[in-house]
């Protein structure tokens, strides 16, 4: 959809890149397991899930900070497996480029992805863990630029006039999502080890008043009867939630990203009673034609052009997703002990990289994969890190930007003799933006009248690549006083 927006008379904006960084940073702390929990006898694993952060656009740069969720598996005292769930903060500044070009009062938005470069956990006494993460943010912020030259339309000023076509951005969220939930059947003689939950995205539609979410919320517990038996239960709820819209964002595409923020389970009368803590982070964008001045002069005074090279971000992809990713290998491999039973299987997406060729933009990156087995009463997580590979239908694009965010809907790890299968269901949530450059006029300076000369008939022969603005400019006269014949023009 083209569309033309103007606000107020003759006041035409531009989306453009504020800034474009990566920042690396870290979060730590020292947790402490509670006294109703048993002591920690064998660390299992860490595992992090990264909340959307907050992010505050001022004159100053953009300030964001954010959470850090981890889940603590552990071998307790007693031989049975027990987990914590613990919270770090992180926070960091970047100064945005240019700033004084854009109006910050609305219009501007940030798309920041923060993901885990690696944990370190280091066990410091039975009822202590200290825990390092390095993160990587990257931050790309888009601002409203209003396209003025500073410049009435006097008498005698000529303009010659771009036309590029640009995309507006929004990035907007939700307010906390509830989605509540229940297991029955589960007697009186079980404990929830632990418990987490992720969100698939299945449509996204926009209303008059709201951008609407349909998915999943798929539910993974870790189960234990008093005899110690394992058992892990997952569970698919439907849900439906709005997060906020712009006024602007009629008939545009939109991408959005759902978030399990909490994970709360009781045990009431053999039922297991589960209510679970969401939200919702969209991109809209809208496709439009923006008009501006591409060069200028008068026939009537000196005049002087600043003119400006900008980048112009038009979007190409913007979309939900989802695949499948099936891998074998050697159980001997994958450091799971032969003979071992599996109880439990997670894991993570990381997108790395993307890159246009053969009309398709190929998302790369890293699934990581947490598998929980035993043998002989002896409990144990290995990881498993492989490489991971996404497909779409585009034009190539030379110079672009992207954001891709993953998770694991649903994994399955079982042995098949001596063969490790791995059989997983991936959401993707993208947008890719191709970044076009323009010469745009800034300011347009007049001066002193111009001397006229008397009048007289002028024919040029132009050299290669010089047009009729060219020609007209060159002799202060309206483009529409030159005569254009087979090699040369008259004025």
């Amino acid at each position: 959809m083209n569309k033309e927006r103007t606000e107020g008379e003759g006041l035409v904006y531009i989306t453009m890149p504020m800034c474009d960084r990566t920042v690396n940073h870290e979060t730590s702390g020292e947790f402490i397991i509670p006294d109703y929990q048993p002591e920690l006898r064998r660390l299992l694993s860490v595992r992090e899930k990264v909340l959307p952060p907050a992010k505050y656009v001022s004159g100053k740069g953009v300030e964001c900070n954010g959470t850090v969720d981890y889940t603590i598996l552990y071998v307790g005292a007693d031989g049975g497996i027990y987990s914590m769930s613990v919270s770090s903060e992180y926070e960091f500044g970047i100064p945005l480029d240019n700033i004084s070009d854009f109006e910050l009062s609305e219009g501007s938005s940030v798309l920041l992805r923060t993901e885990c470069e690696g944990i370190s956990a280091r066990v410091t006494s039975p009822r202590k863990i200290s825990i390092k993460s390095r993160l990587l943010s990257h931050v790309r912020a888009y601002g409203r630029m209003r396209l003025d030259d500073g410049c009435a339309d006097t008498e005698g000023m000529q303009r010659l006039q771009g036309q590029t076509e640009n995309s507006e951005i929004y990035a907007t969220g939700s307010d906390v999502i509830d989605v509540e939930t229940e297991i029955n059947g589960m007697g009186d003689d079980v404990r929830v080890v632990c418990a987490d939950a992720n969100v698939f995205i299945k449509n996204v539609r926009i209303s008059d008043s709201a951008i609407i979410a349909e998915g999943d919320v798929n539910l993974c517990m870790l189960i234990c009867r008093e005899d110690g038996e394992l058992r892990p239960i997952h569970k698919k709820i439907g849900f439906e939630g709005e997060a906020d819209k712009s006024q602007w964002a009629d008939g545009g595409r939109c991408r959005v990203m759902g978030t399990v923020t909490d994970v709360t389970v009781n045990i009431e009368e053999g039922r297991i009673i589960c209510n679970i803590s969401l939200v919702l982070d969209a991109l809209t964008v809208c496709d439009r034609t923006v008009k501006y001045t591409a060069d200028a002069y008068s026939t009537d005074r000196e005049c002087e052009c600043d003119t400006a090279t900008f980048a112009i971000p038009e979007n190409l992809v913007c979309l939900n997703g989802n695949f499948s990713q099936s891998e074998r290998m050697p159980v001997v491999d994958s450091n799971i002990p032969e003979g071992a039973r599996i109880i439990d299987s997670h894991g993570s997406v990381t997108f790395k990289d993307c890159e246009s060729a053969d009309g398709k933009y190929i998302f790369t990156g890293t699934v990581k994969y947490y598998v929980l087995y035993e043998k002989e009463g002896e409990y144990g997580v290995c990881e498993l890190e492989l490489p991971v590979k996404y497909a779409l239908e585009g034009a190539s694009s030379n110079k672009y930007a992207f954001d891709a965010l993953g998770d694991i809907i649903d994994c399955r790890v079982r042995t098949e003799g001596d063969t490790l299968a791995i059989d997983s269901e991936i959401s993707v949530c993208a947008d890719i933006f191709r970044e076009d450059s323009a010469d745009i006029v800034r300011e347009i300076r007049q001066g002193d009248p111009l001397e006229k000369g008397r009048s007289r008939m002028v024919v040029y022969f132009p050299t290669e690549g010089e047009g009729q603005w060219d020609v007209a400019k060159k002799y202060r006269v309206p483009v529409e006083n030159l005569t254009a014949e087979k090699n040369y023009y008259v004025l």
